[in-house]
């Protein structure tokens, strides 16, 4: 499944890139249980995402989904050597 975001501000175009930044950053440092991106559009006030999620787009069933969710984002940011605090 693909899913396609769109951004239609006067600025899309420097949205777009970098958000296309962020998504080469997660690749290159192999940021496990990210989406995938698979292409960008950049054109002013009508700029474009694709990209491949990973998982599913729904609330946590229970606390266990929650935690997991959770854990994800911060192997992520560990992965980045963000802070996380």
């Amino acid at each position: 499944m693909l899913v396609k975001k769109t951004f239609m501000k006067p600025d899309s175009a420097e949205h777009v890139a970098f958000l296309s930044r962020i998504y080469g950053v997660l690749r290159r440092k192999n940021v496990p249980h990210t989406d995938f991106l698979q292409s960008a559009s950049f054109q002013p006030g009508n700029s474009s995402i694709i990209t491949r999620p990973v998982g599913l787009h729904q609330w946590p069933d229970d606390g266990c989904d929650a935690y997991n969710a959770l854990f994800y984002i911060l192997v992520a940011l560990k992965v980045l050597d963000l802070p996380i605090s």
